[in-house]
């Protein structure tokens, strides 16, 4: 009867230290997982935080930096140059082709009361020493000179493209007898050779456009025989040439395209050179002759009241310079885009 109580008490005791042991296993458990101070929370708090705000600000500073890419290379793909090109010669264009359909007054009215006017709402370049509207006369001068300069240029490219390809792909004693030909008119000032034209041959309209062809040949027909000579020994043109392809269709068809963009922006720059040409021939008085106007007589008439009339010579000299600018911004944007 005395060893049941005992056994009980003994259970019961075990009973205790198997639950004290499991307190301290626990205990020991959850002290063996490491616990992380509150404050060393806070960084991974402030880099998500830090990182919303840059996610927030970075697609702006991405486009700011974008654009300024963007436009560096609308600068250096030549786009710049080939959009003010085209509105200075757009707007040229449609003032001296306007000119046919409409212009303030006639390009030959005289009114005596209103000579050397300075600009105004009635006169938007003022008027000459025979009281002739300037910007009427302007405009009309534009027509004629632009005239005169395509004219020139396409004459001499067609020219320079049958010597230059010819030359380059015949080779030996033609390439030569040509060659040698050019370097002879090149020896000489383009403006001399100009002058003893104009001065042998009739004082015609057109007689100048004959003098400035021949100032233009050479550089057209260099351009055009250096790109044949590169061209002609191509894979492509010797494949063709295997297939029985002929001699014409190798060079129209095959070398002339390659050239092209080359000899494009040279027209185009060549354009300007012949309106400045034309409008020094002008105003040597051995270009347009009066009473049709144009730019460079517009300015030799304006030198001898330059100082009393200014604007004068203003009107018909910015006319000449946007001309040039324009052509040559196309030129050089048409290099820089496709060459």
């Amino acid at each position: 009867m005395s060893n049941k109580p005992q056994k009980t008490e003994s259970n019961k005791g075990k009973a205790a230290k198997a639950q004290a042991s499991s307190k301290t296993a626990s205990n020991k458990g959850k002290s063996a997982q490491p616990r992380l101070h509150p404050t060393a929370q806070e960084p991974n708090f402030i880099s998500e935080g830090m990182q919303r705000q840059v996610s927030a600000v970075s697609p702006e500073k991405k486009t700011k930096k974008q654009s300024a890419e963007d436009f560096r290379e609308f600068i250096r793909s030549g786009r710049l140059e080939l959009l003010i090109g085209c509105v200075l010669v757009a707007a040229i264009l449609l003032l001296s082709l306007g000119s046919i359909l409409y212009t303030p007054y006639d390009i030959n009215f005289m009114d005596i009361t209103s000579r050397m006017a300075p600009p105004s709402a009635h006169h938007l370049f003022g008027t000459d020493n025979m009281g002739r509207d300037i910007f009427s006369r302007a405009v009309t001068g534009g027509r004629f000179t632009l005239l005169v300069a395509v004219l020139t240029v396409l004459s001499s490219t067609l020219i320079g493209c049958v010597l230059g390809l010819f030359s380059g792909y015949a080779g030996g004693i033609i390439d030569e007898v040509i060659m040698r030909v050019i370097d002879a008119v090149s020896s000489f000032p383009g403006i001399l050779i100009a002058l003893i034209i104009v001065t042998v041959l009739d004082l015609g309209r057109f007689t100048i456009i004959i003098a400035l062809c021949i100032m233009f040949v050479p550089s057209f027909t260099r351009i055009v025989r250096t790109g044949t000579l590169q061209y002609k020994d191509a894979v492509f043109v010797r494949s063709s040439k295997v297939f029985g392809a002929s001699d014409l269709r190798l060079l129209l068809m095959h070398v002339f395209p390659n050239i092209f963009p080359l000899l494009l922006s040279s027209v185009i720059i060549g354009l300007s050179n012949a309106i400045l040409a034309e409008s020094g021939m002008s105003y040597l008085g051995l270009g347009i002759q009066p009473p049709t106007p144009s730019w460079g007589r517009m300015l030799y008439e304006a030198q001898s009241i330059i100082f009393k009339a200014p604007w004068y010579a203003i009107a018909p000299g910015l006319m000449i310079v946007f001309t040039i600018v324009g052509f040559n911004c196309i030129g050089e944007g048409i290099r820089k885009k496709y060459l």
